[in-house]
């Protein structure tokens, strides 16, 4: 059973991948805005955005992210 943080990080990053592989929610090459405030879940979001649609991710995010920051303010 593995329970070391970079194992746990591995599983989520593969759960977050494979669910919107999945659920087909986004199309091949469509562009996505994420919307960022840069609280603690918005970027842990924008971190497993970026995991998953770099070169060397085993199963590539297929879509084109473009990020917007909110201030809520």
């Amino acid at each position: 059973n593995c329970i070391s943080r970079k194992c746990f990080e591995e599983f989520f990053l593969h759960k977050f991948r494979s669910t919107l592989s999945k659920s087909n929610i986004f199309g091949r090459g469509e562009h996505v805005l994420i919307a960022y405030s840069g609280g603690p879940s918005s970027t842990a979001l924008l971190h497993l955005i970026a995991d998953g649609l770099s070169v060397n991710a085993r199963r590539r995010l297929q879509f084109q992210a473009h990020v917007a920051f909110i201030d809520g303010d």
